[in-house]
């Protein structure tokens, strides 16, 4: 028990009625500074901010009239007092248990300053694309009202153009000139898209063709796509040609307009103006396209990322509640083992001793168990477990870790051993299949009575084999079963044992990582049925 205090990885500190430190753990002198069992006899408003210590004491008080379990976190910012004086950010989880007539409480502390700092890191890079996405908008609102300068210009010119054609046959010079201010558009026109950056111009008719496309931004396309005089502009994005003709129909209605278009694999933030005709009515329309895809991809980037971050901080929440939980009961059980220990010290009592070292050794053995589905879980969620692949004999690995797990059993449980198909080495990751059985058959026995018998069948074929294990439990619901592979997950008979609710969740990734699957069967009251099925 004193190893797995001194070498937790969380600082846990006890101290007694009158906030006195009685014990305090490496990793808590480690977090604060101190050394070896200097905290010992001090205060624990010492770990309290010095701005906050007057009106902790108070609050340590008030605790002390009416302990209870809190949880890490419950929703607190708070900080911790370096000895140098400095500040840390903690999570706390509050415990307690009493010794005769003395209240002892229980601090579970750990140093979150790692997690602060990436929050601050991915706000700062949400500001900044944010002030990006400002900037964005502040060019696109200077090149709409450029835009429709131009227009203005360009209608203007248009419709002197159009009277200078219907006057054609009498003044032969006004032809020439109306000539001329049309070659003087499509140059404006091209002047405009080759100094226009990350992006093209165009113009469009009623019938949504092309009768002018050019810029720099086309070069990025195919060379089919570069040319696009004549063609429709649905041609390229026609699973949004709905969307584009409603937009655009407001623009041949007079009303400029701006949204947002993905032609092939790119992302165009579009500008559309109309283009009026001498008599305000419009027959085609100017599109600015500015290329927003580093924007879009980005944006796709930073939201994976906030959602990876949501994703993570709601299973932390779900991890650290749990383990609260799961921890104080065997800890608890230690604790009040050990004190009981020391008053038995006749030789006549040895019989009492051992049936609380008997204690101390199954809640050191449900805090293993607890401590390795957390290590498989995070070594899984990391993407650290590499797949190494052997030659082995499967039987005789089988037969090894059965009479490895058979002590671990519980009170006259047994279990029994078939093969059937052709014997042969097979080939994969030995320490996976060794963590999927022992999984397995630790919650055949849990879930099972004294006495009851647990079958292990395995079935070899040519190029994969099948692992089944069958047990006499209390089976599990057509419900339950629905849900049987996710984090956390408990089935509702049987809550009352321990269990992280992690074993199953874990043992199905890795079965997936080696490209294999598995089945369950349950009735209630009768058993339970899980069929690996994997390569090799």
């Amino acid at each position: 028990m004193n190893a797995l205090f001194e070498y937790s990885s969380i600082a846990i500190v006890i101290s007694d009625e009158k906030g006195r430190i009685i014990k305090a753990n490496q990793e808590s002198e480690k977090l604060f500074g101190y050394q070896t069992n200097e905290l010992i006899g001090q205060m624990i408003e010492v770990l309290v901010p010095r701005s906050k210590r007057d009106v902790h004491v108070s609050y340590r008080e008030g605790y002390q009239k009416a302990p209870k379990q809190r949880a890490m976190g419950a929703g607190i910012s708070l900080e911790g007092q370096h000895k140098d004086g400095r500040l840390i950010p903690v999570e706390i989880s509050l415990s307690y248990y009493r010794s005769e007539e003395e209240t002892f409480i229980i601090a579970f502390i750990i140093d979150i300053s790692e997690r602060k700092k990436q929050e601050k890191e991915l706000h700062t890079t949400y500001t900044q694309l944010s002030d990006a996405h400002e900037k964005v908008k502040e060019l696109n609102n200077e090149l709409e009202s450029r835009v429709k300068q131009r227009t203005a210009l360009l209608s203007e010119v248009v419709s002197k153009l159009e009277n200078a054609n219907s006057t054609l046959e009498k003044e032969n010079e006004s032809r020439k000139e109306a000539e001329k201010n049309l070659v003087s558009i499509t140059n404006l026109y091209s002047t405009m898209a080759h100094n226009f950056p990350g992006g093209f111009m165009a113009v469009i008719d009623r019938n949504f063709r092309y009768i002018f496309a050019d810029g720099l931004g086309l070069h990025h396309f195919e060379p089919e796509f570069q040319d696009l005089k004549g063609k429709k502009l649905i041609e390229y994005a026609p699973h949004v040609s709905t969307y584009i003709e409603e937009n655009i129909r407001e623009v041949f209605g007079g009303q400029s307009t701006q949204f947002d278009l993905q032609i092939s694999n790119y992302y165009f933030s579009i500008n559309a103006v109309p283009l009026f005709n001498a008599d305000q009515s419009v027959s085609q329309i100017l599109m600015v396209f500015q290329d927003i895809t580093d924007i879009k991809t980005k944006e796709t980037e930073i939201r994976t990322a906030l959602n990876k971050e949501k994703e993570l901080g709601e299973l932390k929440s779900r991890f650290v509640t749990m383990a609260s939980h799961e921890f104080r009961t065997p800890l608890s059980t230690i604790l009040s083992s050990v004190s009981l220990i020391e008053k038995y010290t006749l030789s006549e009592q040895q019989s009492n001793r051992d049936k609380h070292i008997n204690r101390i050794k199954s809640a050191v053995g449900n805090l293993s168990d607890i401590l390795n589905d957390f290590l498989s879980l995070g070594k899984l969620e990391e993407g650290r477990i590499e797949v190494k692949p052997e030659d082995f004999d499967l039987k005789g690995f089988i037969t090894q870790l059965i009479q490895e797990l058979s002590p671990t059993l519980l009170e006259d449980q047994s279990i029994s051993f078939r093969t059937s198909g052709k014997e042969r080495a097979i080939r994969t990751d030995k320490q996976i299949v060794r963590n999927v059985f022992i999984n397995l058959i630790s919650n055949a026995s849990k879930y099972s009575a004294t006495g009851a018998a647990i079958q292990v069948n395995l079935e070899l074929s040519p190029k994969s084999f099948s692992i089944i294990i069958t047990d006499k439990g209390m089976g599990i619901s057509a419900q339950d079963q629905e849900h049987l592979f996710e984090r956390f997950f408990r089935g509702k008979n049987a809550l009352n044992i321990q269990g992280t609710g992690l074993g199953l969740n874990i043992v199905k990734r890795y079965v997936s990582i080696l490209e294999g699957s598995i089945e369950v069967s349950s009735t209630l009251g009768v058993g339970s049925t899980f069929k690996v099925n994997l390569p090799g």
